[in-house]
């Protein structure tokens, strides 16, 4: 995922591996959810490689950037739990691998997500 999203690549990044990354997130084992991210009338391929550039590479803190993609920089059946997924993918480093799920779970342990 790293090397398929760097800032070099992710300018040439195709359909096919838009469609590899996203069968690397669990948000997106729903198999219908998965169909309409990758149906090219939901999303070309031009606004997912703008809206992820713009997430993992992009200026402002890592909430900001969640926050526009989900907002004006939003990608059909592409939600906030997809987002933290992908960051937390290319960022293991700094970024928790977590999602809405994730975070109720935290929650009702008694841990603030």
């Amino acid at each position: 995922m790293q090397r398929l999203l760097s800032s070099e690549s992710i300018k040439n990044l195709s359909r096919e591996g838009v469609a590899e990354i996203a069968g690397c997130i669990n948000a997106m084992n729903n198999r219908l959810n998965k169909f309409k991210f990758l149906n090219p009338q939901n999303n070309s391929v031009i606004s997912i490689r703008k809206s992820w550039n713009h997430l993992l590479h992009g200026e402002g803190t890592e909430g900001m950037r969640i926050s526009q993609c989900n907002s004006e920089l939003k990608l059909y059946s592409f939600g906030t739990s997809s987002i933290q997924e992908l960051l937390g993918w290319y960022y293991p480093e700094k970024c928790p691998l977590m999602n809405g799920n994730s975070a109720a779970g935290m929650l009702f342990l008694g841990y603030k997500a």
